[in-house]
Parts: structure tokens; sequence; C-alpha cells
């Protein structure tokens, strides 16, 4: 079936830098949020590259997602990784979500079981990466300080709320996230061990 199809959606693929409505709907569907919001990411995509059809849209993004991918991040480390210091310490932050009732957005659902199913006896994952590889690798494993693991999705430690369209995450995941409670200590921390300077 796929080989009779091919000359159609080769076809298809030409006419418009963009997916179908009938496409956009489908991945809307599947990440939980408005197909609105795919449309405005599509905008603003093709805002920054314009692509002349939707097969150049897709492989213009294949490099990006390749590199988040687990070869991708072997790949940095291995052309890379021995070209940063490794006179310093580094400290990392990593997140999984154990309460999904919670901390789980439905636009990020489908990831977070797919990983969860994938990971086996270490099924945590903050939505897109399983816990075993937030780590840092290559020669920065070694000066790595890690702190401990928090509870909830990368994006609710990293974002302010309205960053980011209720329908991707909802503003309360965001807003409970102690922010400034954890920049004071980060201060604290960095006072006490006398690493401030004026």
């Amino acid at each position: 079936m796929a080989d009779i199809l091919r000359p159609v959606c080769q076809w298809g693929s030409r006419l418009s830098p963009r997916p179908t409505e009938f496409l956009i709907e489908t991945i809307a569907f599947a990440m939980g949020i408005a197909g609105e919001d795919i449309d405005r990411f599509l905008n603003a995509e093709d805002a920054l590259a314009p692509a002349p059809d939707l097969a150049s849209f897709f492989g213009g993004h294949v490099p990006g997602v390749a590199s988040l991918t687990t070869e991708g991040s072997a790949q940095f480390w291995a052309d890379s990784g021995s070209a940063l210091p490794t006179s310093m310490l580094y400290v990392t932050f990593a997140a999984v979500i154990s309460d999904p009732d919670r901390n789980l957005p439905a636009s990020n659902a489908l990831f977070w079981h797919l990983l969860r199913r994938a990971g086996g006896s270490n099924s945590f994952n903050d939505m897109q990466v399983r816990l075993p590889n937030q780590r840092l690798g290559g020669p920065l494993r070694a000066v790595e300080v890690q702190l401990p693991v928090a509870e909830g999705n990368h994006w609710q430690w990293e974002l302010s709320t309205k960053d980011v369209p209720a329908a991707v995450m909802p503003p309360e995941m965001v807003e409970r996230i102690p922010h400034v409670e954890l920049m004071v200590a980060w201060l604290q921390t960095l006072t006490e061990l006398d690493l401030l300077t004026d």
C-alpha cells in the first residue's frame, strides 16, 4: 500500500509548505492541544525559515530533531566533548513526573507514556527524557554535581506563567513551582561558599 500511495504523497508534499487541516487536527488531537496552536507554530516557523513545500519544511527540521535523540547526544559528546573545560564543576538539574495527574500536561501525555513503557524498570521521565539520560556525558560526567531530582516536568521549572498557551500547559502547573525560593536558596548557597563577587 505504501508503494502505491508514494507518488500521490510526493505530489501532495510539493503543493504547499503546510499540512492539510485533517493532518493538523490529527496532530493536535494526539498532543491534546488546539489545532490553532499548531497553526501558530507553523506560521512562526515559516516566518523564520520559509519552506517552498511540505517536504522541505520537515526536511529542515531533521537535524534539530536528530540532535535530541540519544544517538545525537552520543555523537555530540564524541565530536565536541573534549573541547569542553573540565577544570570546574557543573551543577545539573533533573526532573521526573511521578504524579501525572498534577504535573503531566495533555500536550505531552503521549510522549510521557511512550517513555514510561520504553523505560522498563527505569520508567521515570520528565515527559521527554528518561531520568538516566538527564546526566551529562563525555568528560563532564566526572565533574558533574547532581542536584536532587525534582518532581514535575522540566517546562514547569524553566518557564514563567504565560510563556506558553494554556492548551500546551495549564498555568497552575507553572505557578506552583517555587521558582523564587529556589533562586534564594541558590544565592544563599553561593554566599556561604563565598563564590559571589561584587
